[in-house]
């Protein structure tokens, strides 16, 4: 039984056993008499047109007690009625989030047909759940002046951090974390289901989520029970489904060159910036309806979307020389400038049903086609260059146009079914499915330059150019499904259940004709080059599974709120035969490379518990004191110990390993001046122009990397984390709380590779002393000491084993911080979220390092191009980072009568650089200073997670006119400025120390002023 198979079976067997992940509101509250006496039996009903049953319903029990769970966001009227007493109806309550909405109610006796209206504020305090969210409404995401996309919106979120430095005028995947966790685990939810990458993390991918037509957005950001399986935020899409009434919007807004100011200034000018990103065109054209296809019974909500961004790369432009196999040199063609160019268009629809007044249906699909960058031709392909234009690289200026590619011409889909049912006013039964078809990567584009061999400088200025070479085809399907149960009393909230995946991913790397790139030496010795080899085309292929069932309880005793979970993984994955290893004979392989299926993971078992307590203080909804603990683990999809095990792992474009070496480099003379390696690169000793035995393991089958197999297995084993979380939330004023809290994550299981050719003797301690250079901490002059390989040692023959951490020491790892969060919500329309988060890491592995001094160096256990051979000081085992503190926020505001709207995001953080990986980020690594020793040898002459560039600080805003024609009908004519003071701050910068002149230079810089004409109509 194939896995999909399996699953759909196993969704119909516990469909009758909420998944929390797409926990919506609960409204909870006590019932009393005129005496103070608790009422039970009293029926609950809440109506909103937000409920296509249009009423739920609740009944206290015996302490009084009240619960209605899954409430969809929108504004309520909750009316409470008992033989005997008169009914009251409470107007205008307004349901958001995840949490739990406190409404406490007092019955006097008289006829039930006595209705008592009551208006009254919506609690803004959550006093019966621990979990810590930020909730986004439909209106404001889109009053606020922000790229319509989720990572724009998330970089003005209180405590996250992530989501990039300059303000965002276009559509961008961002990886996000929070309280110094790793890069890749925040994840993108869409109905409670993810639907992120099948690989590292899972969490995001370059998916335009459509965040503008959401009903919220909500972001939990810690606390969460037994439904999820990461501790990381989880950024959950609650989708517009149709109603009995049509009702549509169209957006449009676009600028271009003349749109943007420029930030430069005399001082960025003296350090040789002299460009900033400029946008040359952005476009933003959508419409959405919904409605009604049957009146009742089925609804449709659809939408149609095109957008998209060309921006020129600062100081890049075409080489004059390129496509011209007479030149081994580069030099810029001013005539023809690079740019960055993207697009999508995205279509979906959303269907749903309920064919009986307990029974809903929901089925969701999405189709996007991206057009990412271009062709190297003008014709051909999903964009072609232009005469004055070429596509260029994001990897930075150092990459000429024509020797890297980011094409990306190709389809993405979502599809996804839903079903829940509410079969008494105490059980609620939910299931769903989803899946994400995905073909990306930095594919060949039209007129790709494969048949001209790369080349790279170093001295005087490091340059790429030439040719293509790192082309890479990804095709992903990850599946998540998830079925649950709710059964509800008015002190009790017990729920069951069960949610999987099933991660398939698989890889395609190709080269250029020639199969190997060279690098220009000569600056060493004259005439001296590298020439790196590469077998390709090389695949890999990678599945994961996992099954988790949970079941966790809420118990209200008067003030007191207890909550508690239990949630069990079983994860595992393997590796086809199909799709790993070399598929035919190439240049460097004289007959293909293969494989057996080979299981990577066998099964991974673990039990984690959660809990919290929360607290109504006075015991009247205004004061609440919150404190969760829990244990969650590392996702479970194609990274880290999943595929490990690949025989077929290269250790390229960011993949662990290398399991089999694809890549070597063999050092040559070219005594004639041809460029080409006069010799046979495959064959280990001095021969021709070769002049050293370096291959290292290339293409040797028998040395894979060293798996301890208690790796692959066991109880416990998978990397973990523990949280505990302590906070006090007040209501200051109707509508507006500040919430104070204390949050600490500790980390475990880590896991090494250790280069078993290499023993801690074979390392020397040399000690460095910095230059002198006030751009270095204190002005340089320091010491510092390097483990650094001795000179007699080959280093580049590489033979990994990978085993856990604790084999060789103690790995310790945690982050403590504070966070202050304001959050009001005025009934005048004044909305505003604003909050800081304080905090450090301290990391020591001292002790793992002492046994594997390659720990300090990448390099030493991964041969590849992409790892940087750069050695960190012997005292960087231990990063004690310094405390930094950001705050993020937003504001909008419609002034009353006028009917103009104010709007605004606020953000001032540290300019940290965060990754995208699996290891824990705390505030980053920070700025490096890699300073090239005599002997040859690059050292970091920085402590990590100690010195940053100077401070962020930016602010957009948005000024709009309202229109209204009837009572249903608004046009929002609106303008945004992004970055109001046309800040100037580096984002990047060279880090290469070189003779120290051009150190910490910025590369990058915020995107300089930008005006933005939006126009929203609503019907």
């Amino acid at each position: 039984m194939n896995p999909r198979t399996r699953a759909l079976v196993v969704l119909m067997f516990v469909a009758g056993v909420p998944a929390s992940a797409y926990a919506q509101a609960t409204l909870a509250g006590v019932v009393r008499d005129s005496s103070g006496a608790v009422l039970p039996g009293v029926t609950v009903d809440a109506s909103s047109p937000a409920l296509i049953e249009r009423t739920r319903s609740g009944v206290t029990d015996g302490t009084g007690q009240y619960q209605i769970v899954d409430l969809r966001p929108g504004t309520y009227s909750v009316t409470f009625s008992l033989s005997g007493f008169r009914t009251v109806k409470r107007e205008g309550v307004a349901i958001s989030g995840a949490g739990a909405i406190t409404i406490n109610t007092e019955l006097s006796v008289g006829g039930v047909a006595e209705t008592v209206v009551v208006q009254g504020e919506t609690p803004i305090v959550d006093v019966q759940t621990t979990r810590h969210q930020a909730v986004i409404e439909n209106k404001t995401i889109n009053e606020l002046p922000i790229a319509r996309g989720y990572g724009a919106l998330l970089a003005a979120v209180p405590t996250l951090q992530g989501a990039g430095a300059s303000s965002s005028s276009s559509v961008n995947p961002s990886f996000f974390t929070v309280h110094g966790g790793p890069a890749n685990e925040g994840t993108v939810q869409l109905d409670g289901l993810n639907v992120g990458a099948a690989f590292n993390g899972g969490g995001v991918s370059g998916n335009a989520y459509d965040t503008s037509n959401a009903q919220e957005v909500q972001l939990v950001l810690s606390g969460a029970l037994g439904e999820a399986e990461t501790g990381g935020p989880r950024l959950n899409i609650v989708p517009k489904t149709g109603g009995n009434t049509f009702k549509g919007s169209v957006f449009a807004t676009g600028a271009g060159r003349w749109a943007q100011g420029t930030n430069l200034d005399d001082k960025l000018r003296a350090q040789g910036v002299t460009e900033a990103a400029g946008l040359i065109k952005l476009w933003d054209v959508s419409a959405a309806l919904g409605g009604p296809i049957v009146r009742d019974k089925l609804w449709f909500f659809a939408n149609y979307r095109d957008e998209g961004n060309h921006t020129d790369i600062p100081g890049l432009y075409a080489n004059k020389f390129a496509g011209d196999p007479s030149h081994w040199d580069y030099a810029p063609d001013p005539a023809i400038k690079a740019r960055t160019a993207t697009s999508k268009t995205v279509a979906s629809v959303r269907l749903t049903t309920q064919p009986t007044p307990r029974n809903k249906f929901s089925f969701y699909y999405d189709y996007q086609w991206d057009c990412d960058q271009g062709g190297m031709s003008q014709s051909g392909g999903c964009r072609p260059r232009g005469s004055d234009w070429v596509p260029g690289a994001v990897f930075g200026a150092g990459f000429s146009p024509e020797a890297n590619t980011n094409y990306w011409d190709a389809r993405e889909i979502i599809s996804q079914v839903t079903w829940s049912s509410p079969v008494t006013n105490k059980l609620l039964l939910e299931a769903g499915y989803a899946t994400f078809v995905s073909h990306w990567g930095w594919m060949k584009q039209p007129g790709a330059l494969t048949n001209l061999v790369q080349m790279t400088t170093i001295v005087p200025t490091f340059r790429i150019y030439r040719g293509v070479d790192n082309i890479l085809d990804n095709t992903q399907n990850p599946n998540t499904w998830r079925a649950s149960a709710t059964y509800v009393t008015g002190a009790h909230n017990l729920k069951f259940g069960y949610n999987g995946a099933y991660h398939v991913e698989q890889t395609t790397d190709l080269s250029n004709d020639a199969g190997y790139v060279l690098t220009d030496l000569g600056f060493v010795v004259p005439g001296l080059y590298s020439a790196t080899i590469r077998i390709a085309p090389w695949q890999q292929s990678n599945r994961t599974e996992y099954h988790a069932l949970y079941a966790q309880d809420q118990w209200t005793v008067r003030h007191l709120t207890l909550q508690g979970a239990v949630r069990y993984d079983r994860a595992w994955s393997w590796f086809p035969a199909e799709h790993n290893g070399a598929p035919q004979a190439g240049v460097w392989n004289r007959a293909p490379i293969t494989f057996p299926e080979t299981k990577g993971v066998t099964g991974y078992n673990d039990i984690t518990p959660r809990g919290g307590v929360a607290w109504d203080v006075f015991g009247n909804a205004s004061t609440s004191l919150r404190v969760n603990v829990g244990k969650y683990l590392q996702s479970a999809n194609n990274q880290e110990n999943y595929t490990v095990g690949n025989p077929a792992l290269d250790g390229r474009n960011g993949r662990r390993g290398p399991n089999f070496q694809t890549t070597a480099s063999r050092a040559f003379i070219d005594f004639n001046g041809n460029h080409v390696p006069d010799c046979n690169l495959i064959d280990a000793t001095p021969n021709g122009e070769c002049i050293a035995p370096d291959l290292g393991n290339f293409a040797n089958p028998n040395a894979l990397t060293q798996v301890n197999p208690e790796v692959r297995h066991g109880w416990g084993v998978r990397p973990y984390d523990w949280q505990f979380g302590v906070s006090v939330q007040q209501e200051i004023m109707q509508r507006t709380s500040l919430e104070i809290g204390f949050a600490r994550r500790w980390s475990g299981n880590f896991f090494v590779f250790d280069n078993i050719n290499l023993q801690p003797g074979d390392f020397q301690l040399v000690t460095v002393t910095a230059p002198s250079n006030p751009k270095l901490p204190n002005g340089g002059g320091n010491t510092a000491q390097y483990n650094i390989v001795k000179p007699d040692v080959n280093a580049s023959n590489i033979q990994d084993r990978y085993t856990f951490a604790s084999d060789y020491g103690d790995w310790t790892n945690h982050w403590s911080g504070v966070d202050v969060v304001l959050n009001s919500r005025l009934r005048d329309g004044f909305v505003l979220q604003v909050g800081s988060s304080t905090g450090r890491a301290i990391v020591d592995n001292c002790a793992v390092a002492a046994k594997v001094p390659e720990l300090l160096n990448p390099a030493l256990t991964n041969p590849s191009p992409f790892t940087s051979n750069i050695y960190q000081t012997a005292s960087s085992c231990r990063k004690v980072e310094s405390w930094q503190t950001q705050v993020r926020g937003f504001a909008t505001y419609t002034v009353p009568k006028v009917d103009v709207l104010l709007s605004g995001i606020f953000r001032f953080q540290p300019n940290s650089m965060f990754g995208f990986g699996a290891t824990p980020e705390g505030n980053s690594l920070g700025l490096s200073a890699n300073y090239a020793l005599p002997s040859g040898q690059t050292v970091n002459l920085l402590p990590p997670g100690r010195v940053f560039g100077p401070r962020i600080n930016q602010v957009d805003v948005r000024f709009g006119k309202i229109l209204t024609a009837g009572a249903d009908r608004h046009t929002n004519i609106a303008v945004d400025v992004l970055n109001l003071f046309n800040a100037n701050t580096g984002t990047n910068f060279q880090m290469n120390y070189g003779d120290g002149s051009g150190y910490l230079t910025p590369t990058a810089i915020l995107n300089p002023r930008i005006v933005k004409f939006n126009v929203t109509v609503d019907f």
